[in-house]
Order: C-alpha cells, then sequence, then structure tokens
C-alpha cells in the first residue's frame, strides 16, 4: 500500500525550505539615510567574499566598511546575485560565494565657480 501523498508532499515542501536560508542581509542607517535630499545619488561598492562548506568557512579578509567610505556608511548588504546563486548550484554548495554591497554617505559637491563675462 503507497503512503497517504500529504506526507510525502510536507515532507518535500519541508526539503525545498530547507535550502533556502537567507538570501539577503541588510543594515540601515536610518538617521544617515533621511538627511539624503531626494535624488542624490550615493556612491556603492561592492565586495566578493569568498566561502565553501556551504557558507561555513569564509575565506575572504573581514571587510571595514569604515575604511571603505571614510566615514559610517549609510548602507550595507550581503546578498546573492545570480552569478552566485548559479556558482553555488553549480559545485552543490561546496564554493558558496556572496557579495557584500556598501553604501556610502553623499559627499557635498563643490559649488561650481561663476563665470563672469
Amino acid at each position: 500500500m503507497r503512503p497517504p501523498l500529504r506526507p510525502r508532499l510536507l515532507a518535500l515542501a519541508l526539503l525545498g525550505l530547507s535550502g533556502t536560508g537567507c538570501f539577503r542581509v541588510t543594515f540601515v542607517d536610518h538617521v544617515a539615510e533621511a538627511k539624503q535630499p531626494p535624488g542624490t545619488e550615493v556612491p556603492e561598492e561592492s565586495f566578493w567574499q569568498h566561502n565553501v562548506v556551504y557558507g561555513l568557512v569564509n575565506l575572504s579578509h573581514d571587510v571595514d566598511v569604515r575604511d571603505v567610505c571614510g566615514a559610517p556608511p549609510e548602507r550595507v548588504q550581503t546578498a546573492g546575485d545570480l552569478l552566485t546563486s548559479a556558482l553555488t548550484v553549480v559545485t552543490a554548495g561546496l564554493y558558496f560565494p556572496r557579495k557584500i554591497y556598501v553604501t556610502c554617505p553623499a559627499r557635498p559637491t563643490p559649488p561650481k565657480p561663476e563665470r563672469r563675462q
């Protein structure tokens, strides 16, 4: 006799959900973000973080985000994208790269000198 379909579907759903994990983690300084005028372009840097064994062992050096911006950053995000996800799938999780995005506060641009005629 075959087991009922419901427990098999539940087991399959739990197996699928166990592989999802945290795809993106973001830390935001809302105070600094609120100070930006609308439409302000802010510089963003990105770095690769190399991990192995399903992300348990980090092979990359630590990134001090204060050194990236020269000031406390507005936003720090660690995430995967299409390329990092594809590399994880192709290597069956043995290589698990992530990307770190650092958004720096906008630096005020000096006013342009007026041209006199």
